[in-house]
């Protein structure tokens, strides 16, 4: 600021002094803002927005419920949107929400963890949250982001997880998740926060098993049976994942209408897990094998599960590509370090821990 008011000064003089000086005010003026004010205004702001929200984690300041969509489906902040909320109001009406009406329900609050990430990796500090609420019937994760503007604070991200379920943040704001829905069932999802805070949804998917067997002579999968040719056993036979994307964000409770894209492929032969540090590649929980003959047209997949909505897993990863580049995700965001979380001591003791049954603190 002082360098500002000097430059300032400065210029009154030269128009004083006459037009012969203009090339020397224009000199000053380059001097006052060059790259290291603009990075030394950034720095101020980050250490601003860091004191705000270690207010708001002491339970002294509150956040704005922002306009954003849920991934979860159990609990929504659809009804909150632009109320304010400290941190242990905040608390209670998650709790409250689960409990509603029904007088079997416990529910208290376990701990909360939290971490400083850099969203879109642009040195702005942002805050991510979640919230442990078990209950006797089963557990919750509330997982939030928030971020400062203009000195308040506001959530730009929700999602919540059970005992099935997965989110992952990692430093830079991308958001993967998996779920669980059966011993043959899963899903995933992608997205992530930019350095304004705005949420990008990439996509979802949801996989089944399917598979070949040489006895049966049959394809078994997507609540089918199908007969096969001893030949078309040969040829493919292994187990499979049938996969359906979605692209379109799920708003408005409209969720994926008419844009599924179908896709599968088969398991590798040596059946590993996949490193989930950074989400690799997100559609699938194990590996792949790359040949493509699976999607040959006489494959009894394509066959029994093609159509107008079949890709190739190949083009499915290019359609993830456009847009991940539409929106901004770049390997340097989706390649940072899982958020490094942190238990939060708690100051305060939830009212509302259970309906009427005595809180656990």
């Amino acid at each position: 600021m002082k360098n500002r008011l000097t430059a300032i000064f400065l210029i009154g003089i030269m128009l004083l002094a006459g037009c012969g000086k203009k090339e020397a005010a224009s000199a000053d003026i380059s001097e006052s803002t060059d790259g290291s004010e603009v990075e030394e205004s950034a720095e101020e702001s980050g250490v601003e927005a860091q004191a705000l929200y270690e207010k708001f984690l002491n339970n002294e300041v509150p956040v704005t419920i922002g306009r954003h969509v849920e991934q979860g489906e159990y609990f929504t902040f659809e009804n909150y949107e632009g109320k304010e909320y400290t941190l242990e109001e905040l608390v209670n009406c998650i709790i409250a929400d689960y409990v509603g009406d029904d007088d079997t329900v416990e529910i208290w609050l376990d701990k909360i963890e939290y971490a400083y990430i850099d969203c879109g990796a642009d040195g702005e500090p942002e805050l991510a949250l979640h919230i442990d609420t078990p209950m006797s019937a089963e557990g919750w994760i509330e997982y939030i982001i928030i971020k400062e503007f203009d000195g308040k604070l506001k959530t730009v991200y929700s999602g919540v997880t059970w005992s099935r379920s997965y989110i992952h943040i990692n430093e830079y704001g991308y958001i993967y998740g998996d779920g669980s829905g059966g011993a043959a069932s899963h899903s995933f999802n992608k997205s992530f926060v930019d350095g304004d805070g705005k949420w990008h949804f990439i996509y979802s998917d949801s996989t089944e098993l399917a598979w070949i067997s040489e006895e049966d002579r049959v394809l078994y999968g997507n609540g089918g049976a199908y007969e096969l040719s001893e030949d078309e056993v040969a040829k493919y036979s292994g187990e499979y994942i049938l996969i359906d994307f979605h692209f379109n964000t799920p708003n408005s409770g409209e969720y994926y209408e008419d844009d599924t894209v179908r896709s599968y492929g088969k398991l590798a032969k040596e059946d590993e897990f996949l490193d989930w540090e950074h989400g690799y590649r997100g559609y699938c929980y194990c590996e792949l094998d790359d040949d493509e003959s699976i999607y040959d047209e006489d494959s009894p997949l394509r066959k029994y599960y093609g159509g107008e909505d079949f890709y190739t897993l190949s083009e499915v990863e290019e359609m993830i590509a456009d847009r991940e580049a539409e929106v901004g995700l770049t390997e340097t965001i989706k390649n940072g370090a899982e958020a490094e979380w942190k238990e939060l001591e708690i100051n305060f003791e939830p009212y509302i821990a259970s309906n009427g049954l005595g809180g656990r603190g």
